[in-house]
């Protein structure tokens, strides 16, 4: 059932994509589209026509206004992401910081969450515990500010694997099940 839902997403967002090019649509049709296609064609593992759709999707960004730049660095994350999928670390680390220099002066704690807690996930992957937990700590402090249920209960799931992993079966419980509550 979800493999059709699925496939009935990628084909709305073709169609959309190929409708809007006919008639012209609207700056924000467009990101949307493509940024849409992009998220299906990441949940079927196409991560290469995902990135390709993302950074399309990026282009169309309008870097003098503030929402365009939080929406873009969102963008960079999600081609991280795909270049991640694919094993190639250090360009998706590379399109972090991208993001990040992005935000730089912005009031934007959600994505900064979002690249924090991605860079911690890399390091906690890479055997580098204190940095992932220093990396995560910051990641959670941006979660809060947010107030983004799903963002902050991702952070602290991560800090309780990583306590977990370092043995620190406490704060591991503790930190499981604070994500449990924030999910509810």
């Amino acid at each position: 059932s979800s493999r059709f839902n699925i496939g009935q997403a990628k084909e709305y967002y073709e169609n959309a994509n190929e409708i809007l090019t006919q008639i012209s649509g609207t700056h924000s049709q467009v990101q949307e589209a493509l940024e849409g296609l992009g998220d299906v064609l990441v949940m079927v593992g196409n991560y290469p026509n995902a990135r390709e759709n993302f950074e399309k999707a990026f282009h169309n960004c309008d870097s003098s206004v503030a929402d365009e730049l939080t929406h873009g660095a969102s963008l960079l994350t999600k081609i991280g992401h795909t270049y991640d999928k694919q094993g190639e670390t250090e360009k998706c680390l590379d399109h972090l910081q991208n993001a990040e220099d992005r935000l730089r002066g912005l009031n934007a704690p959600t994505e900064l969450a979002q690249i924090y807690s991605d860079r911690g996930w890399i390091d906690f992957r890479r055997g580098r515990l204190e940095e992932a937990e220093l990396t995560l700590i910051i990641a959670e402090k941006y979660a809060e500010e947010a107030q983004d249920p799903m963002i902050t209960s991702s952070v602290i799931n991560r800090l309780g694997g990583l306590y977990f992993e370092k043995n620190d079966m406490e704060k591991a419980k503790e930190y499981t099940l604070k994500s449990l509550e924030q999910r509810r």
